[in-house]
């Protein structure tokens, strides 16, 4: 890539993960804009290489890490289980999972 066809982007790190990408740097002998041009490009990859189903799958993981919705094992099985016998079932209604930092730091779960 010619300089005349990068375009500059600012980002804005954790100080943790931004303490490992110097370590990494230096790790490497690379110039941190650099190592992050490859990250990137590596990612971009990882990502055009998915599958739909595969980027669904991702999309969903974000989703629930964002809203901590989820239907459980036994609630996909049993919705599953009426579509198979021929029934017409509405979609089990997600729940929210809590965890106890989130719980701790909220003093909820929403």
């Amino acid at each position: 890539m010619s300089e005349a066809d990068a375009q500059n982007l600012s980002i804005q790190l954790e100080a943790s993960t931004h303490q490992r990408l110097l370590a990494l740097s230096r790790e490497c002998g690379l110039p941190v804009e650099q190592l992050m041009v490859q990250v990137v490009e590596r990612y971009l990859g990882w990502v055009d290489s998915l599958s739909s189903q595969d980027r669904a799958a991702v999309q969903a993981w974000q989703e629930y890490r964002r809203t901590g919705f989820h239907v459980s094992e036994t609630e996909a099985d049993t919705w599953l289980a009426q579509l198979e016998a021929g029934h017409v079932a509405e979609l089990p209604h997600a729940g929210l999972w809590c965890s106890v930092a989130s719980y701790r730091r909220n003093n909820s779960c929403n």
